[in-house]
């Protein structure tokens, strides 16, 4: 199973301490990136290559509208 998230969620932004030396940046900046692509998050279907990743396989999408990711 392969779970493909769409939408806004696409959309990161990438915090940095300006006061870091430019190794710790990096590291920063790579885990930061390492967490976005956790989510697997793409702008679209078409980005996310569904088509050519489902042939033959059975999709069922599941809707969410934004309001629906809170944090509690």
């Amino acid at each position: 199973m392969q779970v493909v998230n769409i939408g806004d969620c696409a959309n990161t932004t990438i915090n940095l301490d300006v006061n870091a030396t430019p190794a710790q940046s990096a590291a920063e900046l790579s885990r930061q990136l390492r967490v976005h692509k956790g989510y697997n998050c793409h702008l679209s279907a078409e980005a996310a290559g569904i088509a050519e990743r489902t042939r033959g396989a059975d999709v069922i999408p599941i809707h969410y509208g934004a309001s629906d990711w809170t944090s509690q």
